[in-house]
């Protein structure tokens, strides 16, 4: 039997709301084209894990909750799924890390590529006062800058020569709406199946990376929500969000129809729910303390 330390993984991190779950749902058909069996594995701080509902196209899909997997306190869990994953034997292990991780190397896990997802018009901003975005960045070997399509071209590059300041060996790429070009997605799976190398795996001499993992300190709250008229509601709902929230998402109905909704950097947005989900009138809520 296979065992997961034998399965390549993807390490995907990226600070809270920077896009991490479209990038699986845009990677995973890529990887079957190529005849690869994927397996994805999401890690979330809280007891409800809203992003797993959202995965569609995986061979197979697991969860870890209740803290993040570079943290001793949920070792077990994280075994335990990974025992699950690799009896499906898969080619390729897809590994969501929570918003807030501050990765390091993890026992039992071929990690072949580490990529950070960087909002295009936060991420400047978010790197001042939050070490975990700091961090993961600063351990990447590919950034892909998100969201340019909604920054200016000041808060774009505000966050490429930050980015640039934490980690100059990384392979940065900018994505409108997460979409990276073709041959950029094929570098990437040229690089997990073929062991061809995208950039040095070095570590980084730049003065300003983070010598340390952070010590960051959240937590995740349930917010138990009615039912809206009509989106015209929506400002209401986010006044119920404590101060700190970093993040907020989870299924609220809307005019009697479930809907997704996601909170992050002061904005909202609202998307009609995958077919797969059947139940809602909840959020997710992380906050920083």
């Amino acid at each position: 039997m296979m065992v997961a330390a034998n399965v390549p993984t993807i390490v995907i991190t990226g600070f809270l709301g920077s896009g991490k779950t479209t990038f699986i749902n845009e990677f995973t058909p890529r990887l079957q084209a190529s005849g690869a069996k994927v397996a994805v594995l999401i890690n979330e701080i809280g007891d409800v894990n809203v992003d797993r509902l959202l995965i569609a196209e995986s061979d197979y899909c697991t969860e870890v909750n209740r803290g993040s997997i570079f943290c001793t306190c949920v070792q077990a869990d994280l075994w335990a799924a990974l025992r699950k994953i690799a009896a499906i034997e898969p080619d390729i292990l897809l590994l969501e890390a929570t918003g807030v991780a501050a990765p390091s190397k993890l026992d039992g896990v071929n990690q072949v590529l580490q990529v950070c997802l960087a909002d295009a018009g936060n991420f400047y901003k978010i790197a001042q006062t939050m070490a975990a975005a700091r961090w993961q960045a600063s351990t990447a070997q590919v950034i892909i800058v998100t969201g340019s399509d909604k920054a200016t071209a000041e808060q774009l590059a505000l966050t490429q020569s930050e980015l640039t300041r934490l980690n100059s060996n990384a392979l940065v790429v900018v994505a409108p709406y997460t979409r990276l070009p073709e041959t950029v997605w094929q570098m990437i799976i040229d690089a997990v199946i073929g062991g061809k190398a995208i950039t040095p795996v070095v570590e980084a001499e730049d003065k300003d990376r983070p010598k340390d993992r952070p010590r960051d300190l959240f937590s995740t709250q349930l917010l138990h929500m009615k039912p809206l008229d009509n989106a015209s509601q929506l400002p209401t709902v986010l006044t119920m969000l404590p101060t700190n929230t970093l993040r907020a998402k989870g299924f609220i109905y809307v005019d009697g129809h479930l809907h997704l909704l996601q909170y992050a950097n002061g904005r909202a947005e609202l998307f009609p729910a995958p077919k797969a989900v059947v139940d809602g009138g909840y959020l997710v809520v992380v906050v920083r303390r």
